[in-house]
């Protein structure tokens, strides 16, 4: 198949993958009016950086096909606007010139992408192992960024506690709360006089327990017990989400003004009913650092955490995608941290001494950040891209003969 038919059928994909996603409504939320901030909202930049990766294949495909560089960034640019002008008539959504900005310039990384693959490709041996090198430096460092930024952080502000609250983003669950403490502390549904106190417990990794009457299933995550503090900013939510129960604290990511996972334990409320007494807990896994134990009723689950893999939930976390979508996304997130690792190999120390730093990387790094231990498809995914990226510039460099 010719490379131009490559071009187009990648961007008509890419095109549908856009509408798809700017274009459907989010929740009964009336629309809102045009911002005018570049990067918005408390997850902005995570938002600045999915525009980029989301018209990125746009650009890819479009310089594929043939189309001049000037044309394919001012379609990109057009689409973008038209998009945003279409995202004001529909609930949910929140139009601003930042997402033309961004938006744009992913057309603008695919181009370069196009471009540069093969001058990269074609680079001299010394030049590429020691791009190599540098690949998988970068590598090792995004595992590390990545472990940082799902670390718990307990800002020094004045911390409310709160029994299943009414909050608009979340569903109400209908539960009766009796009790909830962190640690030796009771935290009832008002502002917390000793807030050091419960933020030292908390950091400390004192357990979460809440006593309740069960209320419904809810249809969606609601707060059985949290705590704000006084800025309205979530500390730390114990909830279900239909039949799971989620646990979820107030992480450096969200500091950056990016996104977060939660904790889930599925099927851990399966059994319980409306009017049933329920005792749920929260604590950190005494057996696997970075891990943390959920408990409702009888009910128990240990090695909860996050993995390597999970890096891209920081960009965007979809609470209702099933584990089996989850995992194949850490996967993917791997392989592609990989594949430069791989794109740049040559046979020399310099790919060596990379490939042994990406693999200590994945090994020996999660347990220093706090992340759970690599498991076995972590590694087929990173090797998976390695591989990947070798044979692409190895293709590159040595293109069959036209026929």
């Amino acid at each position: 198949m010719r490379v131009r038919t490559v071009g187009w059928l990648l961007a008509a994909f890419a095109a549908v993958a856009v509408v798809t996603v700017t274009l459907l409504p989010l929740g009964t939320s009336p629309p809102m009016v045009w911002s005018h901030c570049v990067i918005c909202g408390e997850r902005g930049l995570a938002d600045a950086l999915v525009n980029v990766l989301l018209f990125l294949p746009l650009g890819v495909g479009l310089q594929l096909a043939g189309v001049p560089v000037r044309q394919t960034i001012l379609r990109g640019a057009l689409a973008s606007a038209t998009i945003e002008l279409a995202q004001m008539l529909l609930p949910g959504r929140d139009p601003s010139p930042g997402d033309v900005v961004f938006n744009t310039m992913g057309v603008a990384v695919g181009i370069a992408l196009v471009v540069a693959t093969p001058r990269l490709a074609r680079l001299r041996a010394r030049a590429a192992a020691a791009g190599s090198l540098a690949a998988g430096a970068m590598a090792a460092g995004i595992i590390g960024l990545t472990g940082w930024l799902l670390q718990p952080e307990w800002p020094r502000t004045v911390y409310y506690g709160q029994w299943t609250p009414d909050l608009t983003y979340l569903e109400w669950y209908r539960g009766t709360v009796l009790s909830a403490t962190v640690g030796d502390a009771f935290v009832r549904s008002r502002r917390i006089e000793d807030t050091d106190r419960v933020r030292r417990l908390l950091a400390a990794g004192a357990p979460i327990g809440v006593t309740a009457v069960a209320g419904p299933a809810p249809a969606r995550l609601a707060p059985l017990f949290s705590i704000y503090d006084h800025r309205r900013i979530e500390i730390i939510l114990v909830g279900p989400d239909r039949d799971a129960l989620v646990y979820r604290y107030r992480a450096r990511s969200v500091a950056a003004r990016l996104d977060q996972p939660d904790l889930r334990f599925p099927g851990a409320l399966r059994g319980v009913h409306a009017g049933d007494p329920l005792v749920v807990e929260v604590m950190p896994d005494p057996a696997r650092h970075g891990a943390y134990c959920l408990s409702a009723n009888r009910e128990h689950r240990c090695g909860l955490g996050f993995t390597a893999g999970r890096g891209w939930a920081i960009l965007y976390y979809v609470r209702w995608f099933p584990s089996w979508l989850q995992t194949s996304l850490d996967w993917a997130w791997l392989a592609a941290l990989f594949l430069p690792l791989g794109a740049l190999a040559r046979q020399r120390w310099e790919t060596a001494a990379a490939l042994l730093t990406a693999a200590l990387a994945l090994l020996l790094l999660p347990s220093a950040v706090g992340l759970l231990a690599t498991p076995a498809l972590g590694y087929a995914g990173a090797a998976v891209g390695a591989v990947a990226g070798a044979l692409a510039t190895r293709r590159l460099r040595n293109p069959p003969p036209p026929r």
